[in-house]
Parts: C-alpha cells; sequence; structure tokens
C-alpha cells in the first residue's frame, strides 16, 4: 500500500496546472464534504484523496471513509468515489454533481450539494483522480495542452 502511494505521489509530480485560470473559483460547497472511497469500486484510498484534496487543490475536506461497496446515488455533504460502472465505452472518469445556481454579483455561482466521481478502475493513475476531483470541487475543463483539467 505504502508503494502504491509513493508510486502515485511521484507520479503526481508532472501534473501540469494552470489553477488561476480555470473557471469555478467561485463554486462552492453547501458545507465541507466528507469523502467516500468505495474500496471495492476503486484502486484509490485515503491517503490518495487526501493528498489530491490537500496538498494538490488546497480544498478543505472533512471526513473520508472507506465503504466496501456503494450504490451509484449522490450523497448529499459527500464526494463518493466509486468505479465506472455508468460509464461511456470511451471514458476514464465522469464527476456528477447536484447544487443549486445563484446569481452572486450579477455572476452564476454554483453551490453544490453532494458528488459522485465515476472511475475506471482499471485505471491506477493518480492524475485521473485529480482531474475528477478537480471537477467535484467545481472545477471544468481546460483545453490547454497537457494541462491536468483538458479534457483529453
Amino acid at each position: 500500500m505504502l508503494f502504491f502511494l509513493f508510486t502515485s505521489i511521484a507520479n503526481s509530480s508532472d501534473v501540469i496546472m494552470h489553477y488561476d485560470d480555470y473557471e469555478g473559483h467561485e463554486n462552492y460547497w453547501a458545507r465541507t464534504p466528507d469523502v467516500v472511497i468505495c474500496s471495492s469500486q476503486t484502486v484509490f484510498n485515503k491517503s490518495d484523496v487526501d493528498f489530491v484534496a490537500k496538498e494538490v487543490w488546497k480544498e478543505k475536506i472533512g471526513k473520508v471513509t472507506t465503504r466496501k461497496s456503494c450504490d451509484h446515488n449522490i450523497e448529499r455533504g459527500k464526494i463518493k468515489i466509486l468505479d465506472g460502472k455508468h460509464l461511456n465505452p470511451f471514458e476514464l472518469g465522469r464527476t456528477r454533481l447536484i447544487y443549486d445556481e445563484l446569481i452572486v454579483d450579477g455572476k452564476v455561482v454554483e453551490r453544490y450539494k453532494g458528488s459522485v466521481i465515476y472511475l475506471d478502475k482499471n485505471i491506477n493513475s493518480i492524475k485521473l483522480l485529480i482531474h475528477e476531483m478537480g471537477h467535484a470541487f467545481g472545477y471544468g475543463h481546460y483545453e490547454k495542452a497537457h494541462d491536468i483539467m483538458n479534457s483529453n
């Protein structure tokens, strides 16, 4: 397990981010989200999630828990990480969110209530987790080549 974490973190060092250029900085969670890792449905663990949320994205998360398996429903106040059972054949990951749209200073802002991250469990690259957690934190695709939030 430590070897996997070390490998994952080492592989994240070549992550290219244009964080200040991403759309979505004004979006926010209604409350700090807890994270649920569905252990039989993903290769990622608590250390990976903590690293991605706190070190890569600099986002606050609440309690990180592990369940053996999960249903595919969004739970309020949670980011749930599970398998890609519902992915299209060409997708490696997808993030679903429930949110309210608010107008703040004349701009539409999303206030998140829950999220599910679907990941192809045959892919163990930490970059996939970074990308999809970026969506769970409200950031959209950024089409600059090689950027972590690039959709290609």
